[in-house]
């Protein structure tokens, strides 16, 4: 299927939704290959973007791969891959993170943020703080 619209919804509340490029259903393994993909996750306020990746449809993880880009109050977050996590309602990567913002940058490896917004990077936390 191409051009794809997925609204995911919980208890009437919207958890995210996914506007897709291409999608390949693997009915079998109950998975869903993507591509070309923008995510958003309302509740952490974060649009995500990311060449390619995998829903299971069982347990509703889903893996972003490739050139994995998030926006969130005005900072960019790079890494090579994200998990959403359905059960602890967070997204994370074991990659570096490089993050920007208008007066900052921040790297490290690995990385949580949780349904409310809190980011946390795991290791080799690096900062820089821009002058104006």
């Amino acid at each position: 299927m191409e051009d794809v619209k997925v609204v995911h919804v919980t208890s009437d509340t919207v958890d995210w939704t996914a506007d897709i490029g291409r999608v390949i259903i693997d009915s079998r393994r109950n998975i869903s290959s993507i591509r070309d993909v923008t995510f958003l996750f309302p509740s952490m306020g974060l649009t995500v973007t990311s060449e390619m990746g995998r829903y299971d449809m069982k347990s509703d993880a889903l893996v972003l791969e490739g050139a994995v880009v998030a926006k969130r109050r005005g900072m960019t977050i790079e890494t090579g891959s994200l998990r959403w996590d359905p059960s602890r309602q967070e997204v994370r990567t074991d990659d570096r993170v490089h993050i920007t913002g208008d007066a900052f940058s921040v790297s490290g490896r690995g990385m949580v943020m949780d349904e409310s917004g809190d980011l946390i990077l795991l290791k080799d936390v690096k900062a820089r703080v821009h002058s104006r």
